[in-house]
C-alpha cells in the first residue's frame, strides 16, 4: 500500500493543512469561544494591572527611579569632567612653575 507523497502522515494534503484558514475552519466553536474569552481576559488583566500600579503609586515610583538613573549618569559624567579639569589645571600649574624657574 504505497503512500502518496503529496499527503501528510494524517492523510491530508500537507499544503492545505498548513493554511491558517483551513486550520481555523476546523476549530470547534467552543475552542474559538475559549480563545476569545482568554484574549479578553488577558486584555482586562493588563488594564487592571496598570490601574493597580497607578492607584498604588507604583507607576510614579518607576518614573522616579528612571529619573534617578538619568541623574546618576549625569553625575558620573560631571565627575569625569571635574577630574579632567583638575588634571588640566595641574598640568598648567606645572608648566607655569617651570616657566617661572627658567625666567628667574
Amino acid at each position: 500500500n504505497p503512500r502518496d507523497p503529496a499527503k501528510s502522515a494524517n492523510g491530508t494534503n500537507s499544503s492545505a493543512a498548513e493554511l491558517p484558514s483551513v486550520t481555523d475552519s476546523r476549530r470547534s466553536d467552543l475552542s474559538q469561544k475559549f480563545s476569545q474569552t482568554m484574549d479578553n481576559l488577558q486584555a482586562r488583566a493588563l488594564t487592571a494591572s496598570q490601574t493597580l500600579n497607578d492607584i498604588t503609586g507604583y507607576s510614579s515610583i518607576e518614573g522616579i527611579k528612571k529619573e534617578n538613573d538619568a541623574l546618576e549618569v549625569q553625575l558620573a559624567e560631571a565627575h569625569v569632567r571635574v577630574r579632567n579639569a583638575r588634571q588640566a589645571y595641574k598640568t598648567s600649574n606645572t608648566k607655569r612653575a617651570t616657566t617661572q624657574r627658567e625666567v628667574t
